[in-house]
């Protein structure tokens, strides 16, 4: 954990940022709102003024929402996949997107022993963390729709020992 200012929960969202809708960045910033957690984001190989651009409307976009920008951080792409599995171990819960979601990196923060919070589309891209955590015995997990995932993660984000049973 790398901020200064980090809370005592840190949710992980280290999907490429493209997957992330507004509609999926604004539930995370209620869960934020009413937890007083932080999220980490992960960019790809971006470069320096693209990766300047998303910290500044995700930022804003917190600051419009009435949290904190200081509660998002923002990694960069590490070299080493040792070095990606023990930054990924490092968080509470990882928060899935939904139409577009965590496919590898999710069974990466799975084997990091990093539990995963989800919730099923009807397309294809949005199911296979539910199926990884389905057949890991993990399924309560797994959300049926936006509000009851968003009601998860601000459980959870209150009560992390109840996470201890995941990791």
């Amino acid at each position: 954990r790398t901020s200064s200012s980090l809370t005592k929960f840190l949710f992980d969202a280290q999907v490429n940022t493209d997957r992330i809708q507004h509609h999926m960045l604004l539930v995370w910033l209620r869960v934020l709102g009413t937890t007083g957690a932080a999220l980490r984001l992960r960019q790809g190989a971006n470069t320096e003024g693209e990766h300047m651009l998303l910290v500044s409307s995700l930022s804003s976009a917190a600051e419009e929402a009435g949290v904190s920008a200081d509660r998002l951080q923002f990694l960069r792409k590490v070299d080493s996949k040792e070095e990606h599995l023990k930054r990924l171990g490092e968080g509470d819960l990882f928060l899935d997107t939904d139409a577009y979601s965590a496919h590898s990196t999710g069974l990466e923060a799975l084997w990091a022993g990093l539990p995963l919070l989800t919730f099923p589309c009807e397309g294809f891209a949005s199911r296979p963390p539910a199926s990884f955590l389905t057949n890991l015995q993990m399924e309560e997990l797994v959300a049926r729709n936006r509000e009851e995932y968003e009601d998860m993660a601000s459980l959870l984000a209150r009560r992390p020992s109840v996470l201890g049973r995941w990791r």
